[in-house]
Parts: C-alpha cells; sequence; structure tokens
C-alpha cells in the first residue's frame, strides 16, 4: 500500500494544476475593475465566513480529548487567541477587504452575495460531515486544512495584483505560512492505516467541491456565465 503522504503529495499537484487554470488565479485578473473587485470580495467573504459551521460539527462531534485539542486549538487560532498580538481572522479578512472596498461590513449584515451556488458549496460541507462516520469527518477535515497553503497562495498573488500591499495582505500571509494540517496529520495517518479508499473519497470530495466554488466566484466576476453549481 502507498504511503499517505505519497498520496497527498500526488492530490495536491493534481489540485494545483486545476487552480492554475482558474482564470481569476491568472494574468487575466490584470483587466478586473473595481466594481469587479468589489464583487469579489463580498463573494469571498461568504466563501470562506461561514467555516464555523464546519468548525461547531467537528468539534460537537469529536469522539475524544485527542481530536478535540486540535480543533479547539484551530477555532483559538481563528479567533486570535493563540498570541496576544494575534487578530481575529475575520478583523484580518476585513482589513483586506476594506481597502478594496469601504463597505465590505455591509455583507455581513444583507448577505446580498451569499448566492445559491455559495449557499450549496457551504451547505454541502455540512450535510458531507454530517452523513460521514468519524473516520470521514476527520477525513474531510484534514483535507480542507490541507489547502489552506494552496490556497491562500493563489489568492495572495490575486490580492496584489488587485493593488493591495502591506499589512493589509496579512491576512493571507497567516493562512498561507500556516500549518493547521500538520496538527491533524497523525491522526489521519491512522485513518489511512484503516480505511485508505475512505482518506482519498473524502479528499477527492474536498478538491472537487473546492473547484466548482473558485470557478463560480471567477466566472461571475469576470462576466461569464456561471454554471449550475454541482455540475460538471
Amino acid at each position: 500500500m502507498k504511503k499517505l503522504t505519497e498520496f497527498l503529495a500526488s492530490w495536491e499537484s493534481s489540485y494545483r494544476e486545476e487552480t492554475a487554470r482558474i482564470s481569476i488565479f491568472t494574468p487575466e485578473v490584470n483587466q478586473i475593475s473595481k466594481d469587479q473587485a468589489k464583487q469579489f470580495c463580498r463573494l469571498f467573504y461568504h466563501a470562506r465566513g461561514h467555516f464555523y459551521r464546519f468548525l461547531w460539527i467537528m468539534a460537537s462531534w469529536a469522539p475524544s480529548n485527542k481530536y478535540q485539542t486540535i480543533i479547539m486549538r484551530n477555532i483559538a487560532d481563528e479567533l486570535g487567541a493563540l498570541a496576544e498580538h494575534h487578530q481575529p481572522h475575520e478583523q484580518l479578512f476585513f482589513h483586506f477587504a476594506e481597502c478594496i472596498d469601504p463597505d465590505i461590513r455591509e455583507e455581513v449584515v444583507d448577505s446580498e452575495h451569499y448566492l445559491p451556488f455559495l449557499r450549496s458549496f457551504d451547505d454541502g460541507h455540512v450535510q458531507a460531515l454530517l452523513q460521514a462516520d468519524w473516520d470521514g469527518k476527520w477525513s474531510i477535515f484534514s483535507a480542507y486544512e490541507f489547502l489552506d497553503n494552496t490556497d491562500y497562495e493563489n489568492l495572495y498573488l490575486l490580492a496584489q495584483r488587485l493593488g493591495v500591499t502591506g499589512d493589509a495582505l496579512t491576512f493571507f500571509e497567516v493562512h498561507r505560512g500556516g500549518d493547521h494540517f500538520g496538527s491533524t496529520f497523525d491522526l489521519l495517518e491512522e485513518v489511512w492505516e484503516r480505511q485508505p479508499q475512505k482518506v482519498e473519497e473524502s479528499f477527492a470530495f474536498i478538491a472537487s467541491h473546492q473547484l466548482r466554488m473558485w470557478r463560480g466566484i471567477s466566472d461571475l466576476v469576470l462576466s461569464k456565465q456561471v454554471s449550475v453549481y454541482g455540475t460538471e
């Protein structure tokens, strides 16, 4: 049987190849208008802003302290509680977004850009978690954490192309340089030894689910036709 590290390397390479073909992550974004940049910020708020539902399920269903400790540390990090000088990630996001859209906080109240494909993205995570056993839940959670570095490297470069500089890039820097996945790895390896197929299926779900979301945002911001969410 191949090692988990071998599977992860192959999976990440495939995911990187797919994201490299998404228009908003390419130089095409240099043609983006100010209004399109604002739209991206509001859509992106919802693509990341409802992760608390994911974390709540994981924390609530965790079967033992060894899992809960990792999940609670993740939550503490999201809230900026791991060190005195840290800030909540939500505030770091607004620091970035307000450089482009000074009224971005309106989106939290009216959710005007929480479009059906983004609701389906969030609901898809929730349904997948609720329908999975604990090994499946942990595999899905680990896959989502594994994507942080790749996704936020793409987003960091995108933010730079949008003209964002300095401290406003901190939101992306803490994610592209973070290592939440490292804390999940040992327990994921135990799942791999029991049920490698479950790990592979969970990672495949997260990759395809995430890629459809990015393509939806890209197509909408760059004024292309957005396909029905969940179809190829």
